[in-house]
């Protein structure tokens, strides 16, 4: 028996030796490799892409392209890839056989991703003959939020009148989470609640626990308002709940104050500086008297001191505020070196103050 009488008598069991045809319905399921003249465009990757940054909260990510198009009748379907590299080399998600959706088309990833790494995605059609390219990659950051939460304002607090006009400054340290770096503490200090008029920023490393400072000497007999907010490079937290204090009086030294023999201006200020340094004895008996001194004459010109908690400090008369004691400030800022070595007069121009708020405007003597 041949296979050719088989076919002729009994076709259905000699099918075996008989050539199998391709189909010539395009939407058969038995063609085999591509559909000449038929093209199918990439996929458009919408999101995320631009390297989004996503929290580790909002997961599991969904893909999202906008649909292919094709010239064939075939419907067409989708392959996802979510990578670990841009070469696609360390492949972590893929998804085939995905139905197209109304003009987009999206995938949900199963699983959160890790944080604090990028990821690569693509996407391709294909319609079961014709496979498309894939697009263009896309890529997005996952990574855990940084959240710093307010300190907790410990000394001085509640309206207190503290010890001296030194006093130390005690911060609770903020709670934090995420990837935190080196924290610090910026500290405003005013004498108003709104903290309208700050007379002071200090920016202060943290340290374990509870952060302490003391910060330069305050005005005597004087209530301030006081509060910090944590932060470190990438991020701030809230500020605390402000809390108020009071220093006490502090009197300037007694019989350090000589007579006045030149009463008001002399012309310009280095020559009130002259006029009056003959008041006072050479050297200087104290840092008192050299204040004393700066004060008349930044009060004849209109002219503040420099705050200033140094161990060559002193009181100013009068407000008991510490300032420098060869230090004299124009409105605008600008600050002079007026007296050579503490002792002899000259006005010689070093900068501009670091902040309005040392600014310590002259008294009448």
């Amino acid at each position: 028996m041949n296979c050719l009488r088989l076919v002729l008598v009994v076709p259905l069991v000699a099918a075996g030796c008989v050539e199998a045809k391709k189909s010539e319905n395009p939407l058969s399921p038995t063609i085999a490799g591509p559909i000449a003249g038929v093209n199918i465009s990439r996929p458009d990757t919408v999101e995320p892409k631009d390297n989004v940054a996503i929290p580790v909260a909002s997961q599991p990510i969904t893909l999202v392209v906008q649909n292919a198009q094709t010239n064939g009748v075939r419907p067409l379907r989708y392959r996802f890839e979510l990578a670990a590299d841009v070469s696609f080399t360390n492949v972590l998600f893929i998804r085939d056989d995905v139905p197209p959706g109304e003009g987009r088309t999206q995938v949900r990833l199963p699983d959160a991703l890790q944080p604090e790494r990028t990821y690569y995605w693509r996407a391709r059609a294909e319609d079961g003959a014709n496979t498309g390219e894939f697009s263009g990659y896309a890529f997005f950051r996952v990574y855990t939020p940084i959240v710093i939460q307010r300190p907790v304002l410990q000394n001085p607090v509640n309206n207190v009148e503290t010890g001296s006009t030194l006093p130390e400054f005690v911060i609770g340290n903020a709670p934090r989470s995420g990837p935190v770096g080196a924290v610090a503490y910026e500290v405003e200090l005013s004498d108003t609640a709104a903290f309208a008029n700050k007379l002071a920023i200090w920016v202060i490393n943290e340290q374990p626990g509870i952060t302490r400072f003391a910060p330069s000497r305050l005005a005597g007999g004087t209530q301030y308002f006081w509060r910090a907010r944590a932060f470190d490079p990438s991020t701030s937290g809230p500020w605390s709940e402000v809390q108020a204090f009071r220093t006490p009086v502090e009197a300037a030294p007694s019989g350090t104050l000589p007579p006045s023999g030149c009463s008001g201006p002399a012309g310009s200020v280095l020559q009130t500086l002259h006029c009056m340094r003959s008041d006072y004895p050479t050297p200087f008996q104290s840092n008192a008297q050299r204040v004393h001194y700066l004060n008349r004459v930044a009060y004849a010109h209109n002219l503040g001191l420099h705050r200033d908690s140094g161990s060559t400090a002193a009181p100013q008369p009068r407000t008991g505020i510490w300032v420098s004691t060869d230090l004299l400030v124009e409105p605008n800022g600008a600050v002079y070196d007026v007296l050579v070595n503490e002792e002899e007069p000259t006005w010689r121009y070093i900068g501009p103050i670091n902040t309005m708020g040392n600014f310590v405007p002259a008294v009448q003597p």
